[in-house]
């Protein structure tokens, strides 16, 4: 129904609401399942705890496969270049130049939010379309604002949006209505044992049905981990089609804390384990290739262990293929349900292999948050660094960029390394753009200041070389130089300066001083002597067409 609402250009936004375990995220893969037999575009994605403080980063994983939707070519080139801001790939798929981010302004986080209207409307107009996104309670600020600004000017037109949360989101009240998703009460979860099993007061008392609701929180995923945990230790069995409890201490101690999955996480094999532990430390499923690529065992292996974990309800597979914890309480517990070795060998091959094979930002703040939860300081700040270094130098400053780069991460001496790396990468740039600046006034200064190439003589082609046979005599004849600096610009002459140049014309060398200044760059020579004669003959005679032959250019030098 809602589907139909929305393809008659009605904007439809809910919100379900409910504690862990009830089945929200279930629910949206059904919709979704539903929506792609109805071959409806869809996109879906789910919001990240580590994210949170990141901002944009809910937008940045939505924005590309929203942009690939029919329609989406309709947005104005300007937006689009604010977009490209967030997601950097949106240049190229808009054919436009990424808009500089200037930090999270207010002007900045306006301007985004109307880009993201843009981009609704713009797919909208084609025809209806869908949104899913799973774990809002996660999203960061600034995303949800983009989103609700959007839905305000009507944007949304067309648009059926599913959200799931375990909280309310204020910043969407005005724009979607919240449905409530209850938790199972003691009457549900005795029916929901008796559809598994008969459940006889002589074995099984309500007591126990009550502890088993309380233990879950009435979460459907809860219960169903007891009932694997306690069948596992043969503390309960199904007898005869009916619950039996063998032992009430094994059943008491896995009722609990987290005794129910640390029990189940290590009953499984190691291989299995292996598996497990890297769809809990990442924060979004994993296609088959890339567990292949990550644990390097072959592709039949790797479907091997998923199968285990997924009959063992501790793996799911997405309708897309890939795969990813049954329920989002295993990943958010995992620092306790896992072992020390577990937690550090996973998160830094995990890390390791992220860095590798990132190709966002996101990607790489998630590669450096798990080698330092893996304590692996060093790798952290590498792959930091490349972040960094990658990044336009607006993106970080010292303020900012622990907080963004490690997240909720709380580790001091790591943060002055990263803000020590933002202070050298501006001193650089401060030193590069000096050195620049620098260079480019001494080019000037040369240019200007040096004037002795090219030189050309004036009024010289008469010259004689036999009329200066004897060197004492001066030659009376006035000559005019001008002279030419490398980019063209006539030098000054000044009254006194001396000259030293070689006529090509005459085979001459010939030394003076300036007479008189004529105009700026000539200067006329009235008393020039014959200084050398570097060429002679076997007789002892200047031989000057040899000299001419081996001078064929003018070769000025100018005293002060």
């Amino acid at each position: 129904a809602a589907w139909s609402r929305s393809q008659n250009a009605h904007e439809y936004v809910r919100i379900l609401v409910a504690a862990p375990g009830l089945g929200k995220t279930r629910l949206l893969h059904e919709i979704a399942r539903r929506l792609r037999v109805q071959r409806a575009p869809l996109v879906q994605s789910t919001a990240r705890q580590r994210e949170r403080d990141d901002a944009y980063a809910m937008l940045a994983s939505i924005l590309p496969a929203i942009a690939a939707l029919p329609g989406a070519a309709g947005i104005s080139p300007a937006s689009a270049a604010v977009l490209a801001g967030i997601v950097p790939q949106l240049a190229d798929r808009f054919h436009v130049a990424a808009e500089v981010s200037t930090g999270n302004t207010d002007e900045q986080l306006r301007r985004r939010g109307l880009a993201v209207a843009d981009l609704f409307g713009a797919v909208s107009e084609e025809g209806a379309w869908a949104l899913l996104i799973d774990d809002l309670q996660w999203a960061d600020a600034s995303s949800l604002y983009c989103i609700e600004r959007a839905l305000a000017r009507g944007a949304g037109a067309g648009l059926l949006l599913l959200g799931a949360s375990r909280v309310s989101i204020p910043s969407l009240a005005s724009s979607s209505q919240e449905i409530a998703l209850p938790p199972l009460t003691v009457a549900e979860v005795g029916a929901l044992l008796g559809s598994m099993a008969v459940v006889n007061a002589d074995h099984w008392s309500d007591a126990r049905t009550e502890a088993i609701q309380r233990h879950a929180g009435g979460s459907p995923f809860g219960v169903l981990q007891f009932l694997r945990a306690a069948i596992a230790s043969e503390a309960v069995s199904v007898t005869a089609g009916q619950w039996m409890v063998h032992s009430e201490i094994e059943v008491e101690r896995l009722l609990q804390g987290t005794a129910v999955d640390q029990a189940r996480i290590l009953s499984i094999s190691a291989d299995e384990r292996e598996c497990l532990v890297a769809l809990m430390l990442h924060e979004s499923a994993l296609s088959v290739a890339s567990l292949v690529n990550l644990l390097q065992v072959s592709e039949q292996v790797v479907g091997d262990r998923l199968a285990g974990l997924e009959r063992g309800g501790f793996a799911a597979r997405g309708n897309d293929g890939s795969w990813s914890v049954a329920h989002a309480l295993l990943r958010e517990s995992a620092a306790e349900l896992l072992t020390k070795g577990d937690w550090l060998l996973g998160a830094r091959r995990l890390g390791n292999w992220l860095a590798r094979t990132a190709g966002t930002d996101a990607e790489y703040r998630q590669a450096v948050r798990l080698l330092l939860s893996g304590d692996d300081r060093d790798g952290a700040f590498a792959i930091a660094k490349q972040l960094i270094l990658r990044a336009p130098r607006e993106a970080f400053d010292e303020s900012t960029v622990a907080r963004v780069i490690l997240g909720g991460v709380d580790d001091p001496p790591l943060a002055e390394r990263l803000r020590a790396l933002v202070r050298a990468r501006r001193r650089s740039y401060l030193a590069r753009l000096i050195g620049g600046a620098a260079a480019l006034i001494a080019v000037v200064a040369a240019a200007v200041l040096i004037p002795f190439r090219p030189v050309r003589l004036v009024d010289v082609s008469e010259l004689n070389a036999l009329e200066f046979a004897d060197p004492s005599t001066p030659f009376e004849r006035p000559l005019r130089v001008e002279v030419r600096n490398a980019v063209g610009l006539r030098s000054t002459w000044r009254d006194g300066d001396s000259v030293h140049f070689t006529s090509s014309d005459s085979g001459v060398v010939l030394r003076g001083r300036t007479a008189a200044v004529i105009r700026g760059g000539v200067a006329e020579f009235d008393s020039l002597f014959v200084a050398e004669v570097p060429y002679a003959d076997r007789g002892g005679q200047p031989d000057y067409e040899a000299y001419k032959q081996a001078t064929p250019v003018l070769i000025p030098r100018l005293f002060a």
